[in-house]
């Protein structure tokens, strides 16, 4: 007869563990990375140079309509929404100066952490 030892068990269970933590953080980073699916439309460069913005339409899929996002990229994987809008199909990027840019007639100031939107 078969008799288990409480190192089979711990094993066992170590492995369900293991199992679980690894599934939840390829989900998550799944989900994460790709909530909706973007087309870049345009990167605009502040005049100075320093802020580089990307601008994005995303769309859900067949259900829902187009949205715009606009995204600052920074050092290693830094990543900030600066601007992001549901329904919209179309963006304008004009650059005020520096560190303020109006994207579809909303003003955005970089320099004070300004974010427009929130979906």
């Amino acid at each position: 007869m078969y008799k288990k030892s409480w190192l089979t068990s711990l094993r066992s269970w170590i492995t369900i563990v293991v199992s679980f933590l690894l599934s939840g953080v390829l989900f998550i980073g799944l989900f994460i990375n790709s909530p909706n699916a973007r087309e870049l439309m345009k990167v605009s460069h502040s005049p100075d140079g320093q802020y580089e913005i990307h601008v994005y339409r995303t769309n859900g899929g067949a259900a829902t309509s187009h949205g715009v996002k606009a995204k600052i990229y920074g050092p290693l994987w830094f990543e900030k929404t600066v601007y992001s809008n549901y329904p919209q199909y179309e963006a304008t990027v004009k650059w005020e100066n520096d560190y303020t840019v109006i994207i579809s007639q909303r003003q955005i100031n970089l320099e004070q952490g300004e974010t427009y939107g929130g979906y």
